[in-house]
């Protein structure tokens, strides 16, 4: 939860002055009425724990079927520690967006999305 806050903090300063990009923090230990107010105004950036993206997927807050990219930072971690459930959960939300980092398979993904 900390490194998802710090994380939060560190792309408003790198964003500075950009009134365009909106982010936000979905992290357990705040309120999640606060957090689902804020995404329905809509975000660009979402920085969050697995358990609490995934509540919010659940009670229908968060959406990703409309997600361009996603960042696991230390998912092999994360799986080791047991959270591969909650990692999947949230791919699966992604729906078919999701693209292999190989350039040919991803290429060949793309033409049969088209």
């Amino acid at each position: 939860r900390e490194l998802a806050l710090q994380i939060d903090v560190e792309i408003h300063k790198l964003l500075g002055k950009q009134k365009n990009v909106t982010t936000i923090a979905i992290v357990g230990g705040q309120s999640i009425q606060q957090q689902a107010m804020a995404l329905r105004e809509g975000v660009h950036i979402i920085v969050g724990t697995p358990g609490r993206i995934n509540e919010c997927i659940e009670m229908a807050y968060l959406v990703l079927n409309q997600c361009s990219y996603i960042v696991l930072d230390e998912a092999d971690r994360m799986i080791d520690l047991g959270f591969a459930p909650q990692i999947e959960q949230i791919l699966d939300a992604m729906g078919a967006l999701l693209k292999s980092e190989d350039e040919s398979i991803a290429y060949e993904q793309e033409q049969k999305d088209l």
